[in-house]
């Protein structure tokens, strides 16, 4: 079992192991303050001859940079510079402002720039505000290597993977960078991981591994439990349904009744259980079937998934349609409405 060490020491472990973890670490040197105080022009030396890159990245490796129960990603400086003398010392003399103090073992950690990536960011082996047994990845495609981390980033997605159903992703970059994950798990022996990774070329790269801090853990078993109920649950709703327009439905927590706004997105389950009583399971068709709209007593509006609220759109919008319009297009217009909602759908931040 690896204990983990700076920044720079860690890369270095993955760069010299022999195991597999199906991604790439990027030759790395590092120095200490107090070699960089002590000879400056040796330290230079040992950069000069290592990389042959146009440009370099001189970056943080504080010895206080990830204490234990507490991280501290993004605080400290990374800058990137030409691979010439005048240009490092001013890099290094950046990154050396950005740290707490000056302590001399201190260290610097320097790596060839991987320029223009296809997609940057962070992967998560546990969701890290709940301990949840999934994959979190936030990832940048700007084409830069710090987009994520420096909170900069240009065009940033989110991606959540369960983690029994790695199998069944589909994008490549997503599906390399989650196996790369799951493969570092086993060689740190233990799955709270926070991963700093780089893609290019179809090729993964990491540029920081680091412990993951997350209060309490998920049972496995009881998620992959409610993760079965709510694809069952959605795999039965996307088909037609007798006395409703529309071919299939979307769910939404923010639409028509807005759960989220009136008891948030995981609400007590009294919360949960008088809103449905009092508005959507049947008091909301009432309302609408007056104002001349179809009969829908029989369709509750809001459907919850192991107890977090979602509105179904298509009961949604069929209670919209005048009772006295033509099937035809009541059919045409529930499925117009639907697209034009899943095609405006925005990815969360």
């Amino acid at each position: 079992m690896y204990n983990f060490g700076t920044k720079a020491e860690t890369l270095e472990f993955l760069y010299n192991t022999k195991e597999d973890f199906g991604a790439k670490v990027l030759p790395l040197l590092y120095f200490t303050l107090r070699e960089f105080r002590k000879n400056p022009k040796t330290v230079w030396q040992r950069v000069s001859e290592k990389f042959q890159a146009k440009k370099i990245i001189v970056r943080s490796s504080a010895k206080n940079e990830d204490k234990d129960g507490q991280s501290q990603a993004g605080k400290f400086e990374s800058e990137i510079c030409a691979l010439s003398k005048d240009a490092f010392f001013a890099a290094a003399k950046k990154v050396l402002a950005s740290y707490d103090d000056e302590a001399e073992d201190n260290q610097f950690l320097v790596q060839p720039l991987l320029e223009h990536p296809n997609a940057e960011g962070v992967v998560f082996t546990l969701e890290p505000n709940g301990g949840a047994n999934y994959y979190k990845v936030h990832f940048d495609l700007g084409g830069t290597t710090s987009g994520i981390t420096s909170g900069a980033a240009v065009e940033d997605k989110l991606f959540y993977c369960f983690k029994n159903s790695v199998s069944n992703v589909k994008d490549t970059m997503l599906k390399k960078v989650i196996e790369s994950a799951a493969r570092l798990e086993k060689i740190f022996c233990t799955d709270r991981l926070d991963i700093e990774f780089a893609y290019k070329d179809n090729a993964v790269y990491i540029l920081q591994v680091r412990p993951l801090y997350v209060n309490g853990r998920v049972d496995e078993k009881l998620s992959a439990k409610c993760v079965d109920l709510i694809k069952s649950k959605i795999r039965e709703s996307m088909t037609r349904r007798v006395f409703l327009y529309g071919e299939k439905t979307l769910y939404s927590n923010m639409t028509d009744w807005n759960p989220v706004e009136m008891i948030g997105t995981k609400p007590k389950q009294l919360a949960l259980s008088l809103y449905k009583e009092l508005i959507t399971d049947a008091i909301w068709a009432y309302q609408r079937d007056n104002y001349g709209s179809m009969g829908l007593r029989s369709f509750p509006l809001l459907i919850d998934f192991c107890g977090m609220p979602y509105i179904d759109a298509r009961v949604s919008f069929n209670s919209f349609i005048p009772r006295d319009l033509p099937p035809d297009i009541a059919e045409k217009l529930v499925n117009y409405y639907l697209e034009r909602l899943a095609a405006n759908t925005r990815e969360p931040r």
